[in-house]
């Protein structure tokens, strides 16, 4: 039974159950059915892309290669398995529909369960089978695919586990393009400085790690796949860490320049690509004095601060993106819409260049960093936030491509794929408070929005479809889109019955729902999608309860409840879906029939 008991003040909380929420306005986009989740992604341009970064860097010890909880675990102990007080993580994933998935075994030879009894799982990117079902959720949602990050550390020893591991993943990641028809591209990361001591080992040379791998890929044919990307006839790479601070890359400005020069001008042109630069966010202030503040830029200078502004040109790159994660917070996209995005994509212009900006759905990175502070940093805040970035950028038809900050970056909080809804569904003992040893995971609805597990996937798609589609670029509202509206609330079918009498034996009852854009739910009993939040409450008990299975369709859907343990008496019934709390229904409890 899943139940929290405990005492309310019930007069102000029955009158915010009354009414519906203070949001009443939302945004309907129409997006015609076929939504082109059955068409084939177009690997032969980026322009018209949503495109997500994809770490796939998860392992365990069943993971062919790198036999550890790399990333899942702190890097203090990735032998050991992730608890709340050795984890890397702050987002849970939702592993309910993962073919292959793996326990975690705790000191006492038990196993990590959650608070509603089932067993926790994780996942290994190693498997073929989880980036097949990632891929699988791109199809579904209509996504076009993704820029894979190739650590440079994590490729510079080509007998080491992790490149074994890396080069296991990629192919895994090609195999799922191809047969979901999605499209991915590698993504160069020259950011994790030399380290003698690091696990991956130390890297001595960037541009022999960068460019001996790609020429290694490109003579597997791994550009010749039906699903890797392409601009103006030629396979596209992004090099993340051009021009950063010193302290972020190892790479100098002629390293650098070295890099950007061989994919331009290789003498076998088989090597050239078409360059997507992965550059800080002041960008711009590496040529402008005037700018410039060494104390708040991300950006590198030298005594001639033209010398790194010269990498943004078509003579190195073809294309400028922007890091803005961490850079702003809620409402406060607008004014770094306005003062910084817009003057970059005229510089850009300028250059002739093209502009692809970040957007990210939140930031949390307290298990990461060790520091409670750091968890929730900047909340979700039911999707408003994410939406907040797309809605502005799509408007702008001066962009045609978007990245979007990651499909599966749990470790710093900013993955869209399907996650734990519901803090029933963490590791038991994972409250969501916050201390030096159980640093609490985080579930969607944390933030007081009750959104299902795949919530970010239907908004990435919405705005996937609006990028696609001219007509759509105009007048874009700045609300969440297609949020459910529940207009009637029911122990019955017919939507007739508002009271409800339990008897002794009976475990559990239905509630329907009936309005417009209900979430879409398929039975999981292992782990609530999340969406309906049921409260059982009177003067003296509050019980939360999530829905067993939900089954219907998008109008009419019957949510199964698995009763509480309640003393007899009169409660009162409310259902909670996103922000919007319905009017009360009446259940008693009895613990005779006569």
């Amino acid at each position: 039974m899943r139940y929290i008991l405990g005492t309310l003040c019930f007069a102000i909380l029955i009158a915010f159950f009354y009414s519906h929420s203070s949001r009443n306005s939302f945004t309907v986009v129409d997006i015609p059915k076929d939504n082109f989740n059955q068409l084939k992604t177009n690997a032969d341009t980026i322009e018209g892309k949503f495109l997500f970064g994809y770490q796939g860097w998860f392992s365990t010890p069943n993971s062919e290669y790198f036999k550890n909880w790399k990333h899942w675990s702190s890097d203090k102990d990735i032998n050991s398995p992730p608890t709340p007080s050795n984890s890397s993580f702050d987002f849970y994933p939702d592993t309910s529909e993962y073919l292959n998935k793996y326990e975690i075994p705790l000191s006492d030879n038990s196993l990590l369960t959650s608070s509603s009894g089932n067993n926790i799982h994780l996942y290994s990117a190693s498997d073929l089978s989880t980036i097949d079902l990632h891929f699988k959720w791109m199809k579904e949602y209509s996504l076009d695919g993704v820029f894979h990050m190739r650590f440079v550390s994590a490729i510079s020893d080509r007998n080491s586990e992790i490149y074994l591991f890396k080069d296991k993943v990629l192919n895994n990641i090609r195999i799922s393009a191809e047969k979901y028809d999605r499209v991915f591209a590698l993504r160069y990361n020259i950011t994790d400085p030399s380290n003698p001591k690091s696990i991956y080992g130390n890297v001595q040379n960037e541009y022999d790690a960068v460019i001996g791998d790609w020429k290694r890929l490109v003579d597997m044919g791994l550009v010749d796949s039906s699903a890797y990307l392409h601009q103006s006839g030629l396979p596209v790479v992004s090099i993340y860490g051009i021009g950063f601070r010193k302290d972020m890359t190892t790479a100098s400005l002629e390293a650098q320049k070295k890099i950007l020069r061989f994919f331009k001008n290789a003498k076998d042109k088989k090597y050239r690509a078409f360059v997507v630069a992965g550059v800080p966010s002041m960008w711009r202030s590496a040529a402008d004095k005037n700018q410039f503040d060494s104390r708040k830029s991300d950006a590198a200078i030298n005594s001639k601060l033209e010398a790194y502004s010269s990498l943004y040109s078509q003579h190195y790159i073809d294309a400028i993106h922007p890091w803005h994660v961490g850079r702003y917070k809620q409402y406060r996209f607008k004014n770094y819409y306005e003062q910084v995005i817009l003057k970059d994509i005229e510089i850009a212009k300028d250059n002739g260049i093209m502009y692809i900006p970040t957007v990210w759905p939140g930031f949390s990175w307290a298990h990461l960093t060790d520091n409670c502070e750091n968890r929730n940093q900047i909340p979700r805040s039911g999707g408003q936030f994410y939406w907040e970035q797309l809605s502005f950028l799509l408007e702008n038809k001066d962009i045609q491509t978007i990245f979007s900050a990651n499909f599966d970056e749990v470790d710093e909080g900013t993955a869209i794929f399907k996650q734990i809804a519901t803090e029933i569904d963490l590791p038991r003992g994972s409250s969501l408070s916050c201390s030096k040893n159980n640093i609490a995971y985080i579930p969607f609805n944390e933030d007081g929005f009750e959104i299902q597990n795949d919530f970010y996937l239907n908004l990435a798609s919405i705005a996937t479809s609006i990028l696609k589609l001219d007509y759509l670029r105009s007048d874009i509202a700045h609300s969440v889109p297609n949020l459910p509206v529940v207009e009637t609330v029911s122990f019955s079918k017919d939507n007739q019955t508002s009271k409800l009498t339990i008897f002794s034996g009976e475990e559990n009852f239905s509630l329907y729902l009936s309005g417009h854009r209900l979430f879409k739910q398929r039975p999981i009993y292992k782990i609530n999608p999340g969406g309906y939040r049921i409260t059982i409450f009177n003067s003296m008990i509050n019980a939360v309860v999530y829905a067993t299975v939900v089954s219907g369709d998008s109008d009419d859907l019957q949510l199964s409840v698995d009763l509480p343990e309640l003393p007899d008496g009169k409660y009162k019934v409310v259902v909670k879906t996103y922000d919007t709390v319905s009017k009360p229904l009446v259940l008693e409890v009895n613990s005779s029939n006569d």
